[in-house]
């Protein structure tokens, strides 16, 4: 229909809409913002929602999506990788660790992933990420080291939220965090 073709903001957080995300969301080929957020959207993220090429903002936070992460981002990273701006699958059952693919998706400003089942190591490709101004991966099971590899080339991040990761440990210091002088 005519409103498909110029349709670019859809929200409809909230509605508690059960079932698989729907298929006719991939009608909407001019979408830029899609907020899907808290409702019972279940399994696997529909490819319809992938193959949105100027799609900027995908809100899926507060579902039952139950997909791994690198299934996840690489179904987005057919077209819609290079226009995403905000990525925010918080508070689902995503799991899995953070893939390498990660750092193809150069302009996105801000990912949200905390309260999922994310394991494993975060790889270094997170680094790629230089416009990233936010980044909480708070409330996973995420493990190993933090590292100035993972976070020196993250120039424009302003928001790091790790909480809640028992198994992980940061070596923050060597990227310029300020040191606590005791003789001060």
């Amino acid at each position: 229909t005519e409103m498909d073709a110029r349709l670019t903001h859809l929200d409809l957080s909230r509605n508690r809409i059960p079932g698989p995300i729907p298929e006719a969301i991939s009608n909407l080929n001019h979408l830029e913002h899609l907020d899907l957020s808290w409702n019972n959207f279940q399994g696997i993220i529909s490819k319809s929602v992938c193959d949105l090429c100027r799609l900027q903002t995908l809100e899926l936070r507060h579902n039952n999506l139950t997909e791994e992460l690198s299934s996840i981002i690489h179904s987005l990273s057919g077209c819609a990788h290079k226009s995403l701006l905000s990525l925010i699958l918080g508070d689902n059952q995503v799991w899995g660790p953070i893939p390498d693919m990660i750092g193809a998706f150069s302009s996105l400003r801000e990912l949200d992933l905390q309260s999922n089942m994310l394991n494993g190591t975060i790889s270094q490709s997170l680094g790629q990420l230089s416009m990233l101004e936010v980044l909480n991966l708070s409330f996973n099971s995420l493990k190993g080291t933090l590292s100035r590899h993972h976070l020196s080339n993250l120039s424009s991040l302003r928001y790091l939220y790790l909480a809640d990761n028992p198994e992980w440990w940061l070596t923050l210091v060597p990227i310029g965090l300020p040191h606590s002088n005791s003789n001060a």
